[in-house]
């Protein structure tokens, strides 16, 4: 889907971490996972397995609770995903078409 560039919401600052974990796939299973940098918006991870655009995640890693993520890009094994806090209709909404 291309984007107007009006419609771009700027990122916000991400921290360099490096946290391991564990991503749980909508199927039940899981995936190890290396948390590469974070914000309170989502992060950066690595995966042992590729995952897919628009893929739900619970993401669980050790200095964090259990969080609901979704994959907004995939490189090889490398992926960024946003957070899904559902505090708002519009979050909800682009979770679900995966924009």
């Amino acid at each position: 889907m291309q984007r107007e560039h009006r419609d771009w919401i700027r990122r916000s600052l991400r921290r360099p971490v490096s946290f391991t974990g564990t991503a749980v796939r909508s199927d039940g299973s899981s995936i190890r996972v290396v948390l590469m940098n974070i914000s309170y918006d989502g992060c950066h991870i690595l995966a042992e397995d590729e995952l897919e655009v628009g893929e739900a995640l619970n993401l669980s890693v050790d200095a964090m609770s259990v969080i609901e993520a979704q994959v907004r890009w995939v490189d090889g094994g490398r992926s960024g995903l946003k957070f899904v806090t559902g505090a708002s209709a519009v979050d909800a909404r682009r979770a679900r078409i995966g924009v």
